[in-house]
């Protein structure tokens, strides 16, 4: 790209031999592929610049051999309609949904915001910063709430809510993303179960709630608060293991806090809160006044 084409101005992560113009109008230059932003199984995100707003965006696409199935083609366009029902702060804004063909493929790709920061997965791996503080950890699990009640107002599921889904900005707004395996995309069944975090009827029927979402949900407070995945949970993703047994939150020192993970991932799921800010808010109550963590 060149200064001929118009583009004199042009990020210079953009000006280079491996970035490609999407779009009918050549709206969008997207970056090459190393500078990629996360890459997934048969999904990556990248960054791209919109040339008629004149900022970063991130365009998700499909990895090569995923695009040519109709399938995944049909679950990323369903996942850009999805998005773009939501209005959310803590929801990674949705702008555009572009196809492009070629041959006889016309592949989705969607245009959503570029978040400048780092997912909560990539945060509690770094161990440069240190382990995150109370009112961070309170500060985070009241946005997520905040987003998933939304959703689930909507009518909507996430289905995957983990710590690599939830991204955090360097002004410190919390973004969830990643909506592939939301009701409105798998159009019933949970497609994806996440060790760890995906709750237990998950692994035995498919089944995708908003009870789900607020397990996974509570499991990953449950992370930041000890950087570790909540015991037992990981371990028992068999169905037949997914009988009478329940949770022991065994790192877990403090009663009170004891007791409020073990109701927001306990294994029926009648028996957990009915919405995510209840949890939230009972935990911020307690995780203030928690001595032994």
């Amino acid at each position: 790209m060149s200064r001929e084409n118009g583009f004199s101005n042009l990020p210079k992560d953009f000006a280079t031999p491996g970035s490609w113009f999407l779009g009918q109008d050549r709206r969008y230059v997207v970056a090459e592929e190393r500078t990629y932003v996360k890459r997934g199984t048969s999904s990556k995100i990248l960054k791209a610049f919109d040339l008629r707003n004149d900022m970063v965006v991130a365009v998700k696409t499909l990895e090569e051999d995923a695009a040519r199935d109709i399938n995944y083609r049909s679950m990323l366009f369903r996942e850009g309609r999805a998005m773009s029902r939501f209005n959310h702060p803590n929801i990674v804004k949705f702008y555009d949904l572009v196809m492009e063909r070629k041959g006889e493929i016309n592949t989705p790709h969607i245009i959503m915001e570029f978040v400048d920061g780092e997912s909560l997965l990539d945060r509690l791996r770094d161990d440069n910063q240190g382990p995150m503080t109370p009112d961070e950890i309170i500060d985070i699990s009241f946005q997520m709430a905040s987003a998933l009640d939304y959703i689930h107002k909507e009518g909507a599921t996430h289905g995957d809510v983990k710590p690599n889904n939830i991204l955090k900005s360097i002004d410190g707004a919390v973004k969830l993303t990643d909506f592939a395996n939301s009701n409105f995309v798998s159009l019933k069944n949970a497609r994806f179960f996440s060790p760890g975090y995906s709750a237990p009827e998950m692994a035995l029927d498919r089944a995708n709630t908003p009870s789900t979402d607020l397990f996974s949900f509570v499991a990953t407070v449950y992370a930041l608060v000890h950087n570790a995945l909540p015991p037992d949970v990981a371990m028992k993703i068999e169905p037949q293991f997914l009988d009478i047994r329940r949770y022991e939150i065994s790192n877990e020192a403090n009663e009170g806090l004891k007791a409020l993970f073990r109701k927001g991932m306990a294994f029926d799921p009648s028996k957990r809160f009915y919405l995510c800010s209840v949890f939230a808010n009972r935990f911020a109550n307690l995780f203030q006044n928690a001595k032994n963590l």
